[in-house]
């Protein structure tokens, strides 16, 4: 499909709103404030709310999910075999300022 210019450029400025307008994504029942209550509300009323399984099974951290699935424990130790590893603390990641960053500010 071929268009002359300016009936692209036509069609093209359909899609940007005028002046002082505002787009609205999410309206009403799927809006972001509390969204995961009102689907609930929602599935009461319609009668399909059935305590969904998913939702109950409390969530399992990745060392449980690794044991699960390939049968290794994660924290047992990969040199030895015998000690138990301990998570200690959790190191943040650094962000790292380029000397050109310092002399600009």
């Amino acid at each position: 499909m071929t268009l002359d210019v300016f009936e692209f450029i036509r069609r093209f400025l359909l899609h940007i709103l005028p002046f002082r307008y505002f787009k609205i994504r999410y309206y009403g029942l799927f809006n972001n404030r509390n969204r995961k209550n009102k689907i609930n509300i929602c599935k009461k009323i319609l009668g399909t709310f059935d305590n969904d399984k998913e939702e109950l099974q409390k969530t399992e951290s990745w060392e449980e999910l690794l044991f699960r699935l390939t049968g290794k424990d994660p924290q047992i130790c990969p040199c030895c075999g015998k000690g138990k590893m301990v998570k200690k603390e959790v190191l943040l990641p650094v962000r790292y300022l380029s000397p050109m960053a310092n002399m600009l500010s």
